[in-house]
């Protein structure tokens, strides 16, 4: 495996990592909802579901990226996509049940946590490392959410920023 491509694995089992550690802090507590109400969370559930992260970014997309249109599982901590590297940079995109409270609930746990939205979907971008590297979009969809993540080999670019106009790019795909 290349360095850039060891570069990219650690950088996306970090966030692999810190997923795990906020999931394993979490709690399920409440009462059972009303049969309406159920119905209602069942239909905002299979948004998510009909989600394809790895068809989100069309080819020519990718390409503009400077990214292979050919992508790699990135499947981890509850979450399922792909992700797309080259020598300067990876590009993944991933989906999870979760809601974007996962991520706010534990800010200590993250870098540059802020609420945002993308387009006018609700979302939030966090970094998992000081490097400035590395960013993640995520955007609620449902009771889930979609995350785009950039992270730079070369120190070139601003990933959060590039992580949003992906995202922007991609948001009026999803189901609302």
């Amino acid at each position: 495996m290349s360095v850039q491509g060891l570069a990219a694995c650690r950088l996306l089992l970090g966030g692999t990592v810190v997923l795990c550690v906020a999931a394993c802090g979490s709690s399920v507590s409440g009462q059972p909802s009303p049969t309406g109400a159920s119905s209602a969370n069942s239909a905002s559930l299979r948004m998510i579901d009909t989600v394809d992260p790895c068809g989100l970014l069309k080819p020519q997309e990718l390409q503009q990226l400077e990214v292979p249109t050919q992508s790699e599982p990135a499947n981890a901590s509850g979450e399922t996509g792909c992700a797309w590297t080259s020598k300067k940079l990876f590009v993944s995109s991933t989906k999870a049940k979760d809601g974007l409270d996962y991520f706010t609930k534990h800010p200590e746990q993250y870098v540059n946590l802020a609420k945002n939205t993308v387009n006018d979907r609700p979302g939030v971008h966090f970094q998992i490392s000081r490097s400035n590297t590395e960013c993640t979009q995520a955007m609620a969809v449902g009771t889930g959410y979609v995350a785009i993540a950039v992270g730079y080999f070369d120190k070139q670019g601003d990933p959060c920023a590039q992580a949003l106009q992906i995202a922007q790019m991609v948001e009026p795909r999803l189901p609302r």
